[in-house]
């Protein structure tokens, strides 16, 4: 250990220790860092090797790893996973693996999308287990750019124009666009993946008068869900209103749930959403795990 910012972790196994994962600054390649590139799939590192950098096979802008050869490596063995360049690396899980193929915790693969993400796995048997993970967060925010007129007495799914703030998929390739597609600008997709988020939303209403009501509510695939977000005001004359809130994780499944937000008023005329100031109309969505 060269400095105080690096460090080993180790786990106590009977009468005595073994080595979990470490810290430690980029030495080149000597010091159990290696380089390697993927050869359809599969990479073999070397012996000793306790962290491999991932290089694209031909260079391309994404790729895949589906196998890490055992040999020489020994059972117990962990290895860091990263990616060479902020490029799109996807690590396969495999259910009940064996001959180097990857378990990960979560059931599903995972994409590297930075070069400071990490898989941390150890051998166990012939195959490789997923100890933990470091990845940057994923998510977006969407806003309106125009006002929105919302008729009278009819539930109306907002539609999104613009992303204020989205990084990346979880599991479906990276780049951009993953949670919102201007097609259907409506709805947030959740990417393949992702197990749990959180939901934050703020809109503004028309001046309206005593005696309407406004409401707002997320709707997971179409339908209420515990956790929603609900929230109804009256009227009073002469006022515009900001309101939403933030709801607590919910659990959901990648590549499949759907998350909306749908307003109803029931003045007497169709009311804009969002003609005060486009600032205060936002929808969020963020993975929690």
């Amino acid at each position: 250990l060269n400095s105080l910012e690096e460090f080993i972790v180790i786990v106590r196994q009977g009468a005595a220790w073994r080595e979990l994962s470490r810290n430690i600054k980029d030495r080149g390649q000597g010091v159990g860092t290696q380089a390697i590139t993927i050869a359809t799939g599969t990479v073999t590192p070397a012996n000793g090797v306790h962290r491999i950098v991932l290089e694209h096979e031909g260079g391309g802008p994404a790729d895949t790893l589906t196998d890490i050869e055992v040999d020489g490596q020994g059972v117990g063995a962990i290895i860091v996973v990263q990616a060479a360049t902020d490029h799109d690396m996807t690590i396969t899980h495999t259910g009940s693996p064996t001959n180097g193929k990857i378990a990960l915790k979560d059931g599903n693969d995972v994409v590297l999308l930075e070069t400071d993400e990490s898989i941390t796995l150890v051998q166990i048997g012939t195959a490789w287990q997923e100890i933990s993970r470091n990845l940057r967060r994923r998510g977006v925010t969407v806003k309106l750019n125009t006002a929105e007129a919302i008729t009278q007495n009819v539930l109306t799914e907002v539609p999104w124009d613009e992303v204020i703030d989205e990084l990346g998929s979880y599991g479906t390739g990276g780049g951009s666009n993953d949670w919102w597609d201007s097609g259907a600008a409506g709805h947030i997709v959740i990417p393949t993946g992702v197990n749990r988020v959180r939901v934050c939303v703020q809109v503004q209403r028309e001046v309206s008068v005593s005696g309407t009501s406004h409401f707002l509510q997320t709707q997971l695939n179409d339908a209420d869900y515990e956790g929603m977000i609900f929230y109804e005001s009256g009227g009073t004359s002469g006022s515009d209103m900001a309101y939403g809130g933030c709801a607590p994780p919910i659990d959901v499944v990648g590549g499949t749930d759907i998350i909306t937000l749908d307003v109803q008023h029931n003045a007497s005329a169709p009311k804009d959403l969002c003609d005060l100031d486009l600032d205060h109309c936002w929808f969020s969505v963020w993975m929690v795990d």
